[in-house]
């Protein structure tokens, strides 16, 4: 079994179901390659675990999960040889560290057995990844090639990250009466298995760096232990008996080992030491808050925020210092669902990287950001501001049914009015969000979508004929600025999209920094979901008070990253977000998505007519 095998296993692990189009993206190969793998895993796997297919998404169904956890942590990747590009990554890794010195490049190629114009190409490809540690191979002619590292306790982390996993360190193989106290006292302070894993595992990165002459002894920044001397003080003592040091260890390297305790809460934790690190988490999420104000304009009680997600941010910091993340259990597309919020976690984490020069880690940001949907939807609160028309005699349990589902579909409070006649509805002015009639009826209001009564009970098309109404009203009030333009599939997706943003720079509707905040965004992480759709957004600067939604329509499929692209949605947020185009800005993403997963709707928007109203989307469905 090889590397890429292996990942496909973990990302299947941690998924329900993905569709083919998904991992093309996630693994950048082609369907093909990626069958085979699929084929390849399941006579590997055979009685624990098989990948299965149910009308196009692929899933795990787990048969032994006792076994799979063993696959997980030792059978998978002790497994590989050295012919996968993975383990001789961890090869050099491991060989650098030991030789605590320079290494000539034709004795460690000799010793993986490879050319050594192709251990020039994974040196290239350890270094890209050794910039994340700040840790550079140097170079010196005659010499050979040495790590050049700034903090030492970064050479544990790269064991741990790099090469634990591939090439496990040997020192914690002592009796069964020894193992026994020790998973004791771990549990005696957690008793998870994963934190006793990542100690037992730290203790044995440790010995092996002392047998190799490395000694961890400088401050490592920003961490907070959170336990006081009395809670720890047995598990200490008894690794002082493991130290092959009459000294025991150093207290940075007893920091080391110790972190899982302070990755996450735990009721043992010294209240005093909580509390002075909370302090100092504060004042660094004050000066964020700051920041992100003047990035993103909206209605929001910071300090309310901070109260609720204070913990959260205190052991997101250590978890970032050890690069130890955050389960990631937030699909891309479940994020994307939340812009505004994703935009102040982006800025957010944009800050503590700056402040700490840590990287944030995507899950850590996918938490942060539905802290922020969660305290943003808080301030929004409920408000009766949606209306619905009932056309013609019906009964009270119709009348509750209707209110009902409505409800349950805008997860708010809808009123409902009866009318008998249309002309008694005429002579109303209130403004309505759909209407209900058991026979067609012609309405002054073309943008009001009139539904049959029956319509009810098919909740997917009544969901999007009143997302669309949301969406087309906002257009009308001048919240939302439409624009549908065609594009031609050989410019591609990057050439079209960055050719739609120019067309709205040259409308005086975006500003140059929006196509350069636009670019830097795509390199990091790709805006194309299923369904060939992609939702590029950016805060603008532009100080329209509107949402922009450009819409581009390619002639035919492209294809980005693996992914066919046949939409794209172009989405401008005003810097300023008051809570009317916040509002708006909601109804315009939930429109997106169900545009995405209803076929009548995307065909119909294929199809735009310029010269029609936007509601013809929903026409036939």
């Amino acid at each position: 079994m090889n590397g890429r095998e292996y990942l496909l296993l973990k990302y299947f692990i941690v998924n329900d179901s993905v569709v083919l189009e998904e991992l093309i993206a996630q693994f950048h190969i082609s369907k093909r390659t990626l069958l085979k793998y699929i084929v390849s895993l399941n006579e590997n796997l055979q009685e624990i675990a098989e990948i299965k297919n149910n009308q196009g998404r692929y899933y795990l169904k787990v048969k032994d999960y006792k076994r799979l956890t063993s696959l997980q942590t030792s059978f998978l990747k002790l497994s590989l040889d050295l012919n996968d590009p993975l383990k001789r990554r961890a090869f050099i890794t491991y060989q650098l560290i030991k030789a605590n010195g320079y290494i000539v490049l034709e004795d460690l190629a000799e010793k993986l057995s490879i050319s050594k114009g192709t251990l020039v190409k994974d040196l290239a490809s350890l270094k890209d990844i050794l910039r994340e540690y700040d840790v550079k191979i140097t170079s010196v002619t005659n010499n050979g090639i040495r790590l050049s590292v700034k903090k030492d306790y970064v050479y544990g982390l790269l064991l741990a990250n790099l090469v634990c996993d591939y090439y496990p360190m040997p020192e914690l193989n002592f009796d069964e009466l020894k193992q026994k106290k020790l998973m004791g006292l771990i549990s005696k302070i957690d008793t998870t298995e994963k934190t006793e894993f990542l100690v037992k595992r730290n203790i044995s990165i440790i010995l092996n760096l002392i047998r190799h002459g490395h000694r961890i002894k400088e401050e490592i920044p920003f961490y907070k232990n959170l336990f006081n001397t009395d809670t720890l003080a047995d598990f200490v003592k008894y690794l002082k008996d493991l130290s092959p040091k009459r000294d025991g260890f150093t207290q940075t390297e007893l920091q080391f080992i110790c972190y899982p305790f302070n990755i996450k809460f735990n009721s043992k934790m010294d209240s005093r030491l909580l509390n002075k690190s909370l302090e100092k988490v504060k004042k660094m999420y004050t000066s964020a808050a700051q920041i992100v104000k003047q990035k993103v304009d909206v209605q929001l009680d910071y300090k309310h925020f901070f109260l609720q997600t204070k913990y959260h941010l205190l052991f997101m910091m250590n978890r970032v210092v050890f690069k130890s993340e955050a389960e990631n259990i937030l699909s891309d597309e479940a994020i994307e669902k939340y812009p505004i919020a994703l935009e102040l976690s982006l800025e957010t984490a944009s800050f503590f990287e700056k402040y700490t020069m840590f990287k944030i880690s995507k899950s850590e940001i996918n938490y942060l950001t539905i802290y922020y949907q969660m305290e943003l939807e808080e301030k929004q609160g409920h408000q009766v501001s949606l209306k619905a028309a009932i056309v013609g005699p019906i009964s009270r349990s119709i009348k509750k049914l209707i209110v009902r589902q409505l409800n349950e579909i805008m997860l708010d409070y809808v009123e409902v009015d009866a009318f008998n006649t249309i002309s008694e509805l005429e002579r109303s002015h209130e403004k309505y969000l759909i209407i209900f009639s058991n026979y067609p009826v012609r309405y002054e209001d073309k943008n009001v979508p009139v539904v049959r009564i029956n319509s009810v009970f098919r909740t997917e098309e009544l969901t999007s004929k009143i997302r669309i109404s949301f969406v087309e009203d906002a257009i009308l009030e001048k919240y939302c600025k439409l624009r549908v333009t065609r594009l031609d599939s050989k410019l591609g997706y990057l050439k079209g999209t960055k050719q739609m943003i120019q067309q709205e720079i040259n409308a005086e509707q975006l500003t140059e920094n929006f196509l350069k905040t636009w670019i830097k965004r795509e390199k990091k992480a790709s805006n194309v979901f299923e369904n060939g759709i992609s939702i590029p957004h950016i805060i603008d600067d532009s100080s329209h008070k509107r949402i922009l939604l450009t819409i581009g329509i390619f002639d035919k499929d492209t294809v980005y990253q693996n992914r066919k692209v046949r939409v794209v949605f172009l989405i401008g947020i005003p810097q300023k977000l008051e809570p009317l185009l916040s509002k708006t800005l909601s109804e315009v993403y939930d429109l997106i998505f169900s545009i995405s997963r209803h076929g009548g709707l995307y065909n119909n928007l294929l199809n735009y007519n310029k010269t029609l109203p936007f509601s013809q989307i929903a026409e036939g469905i």
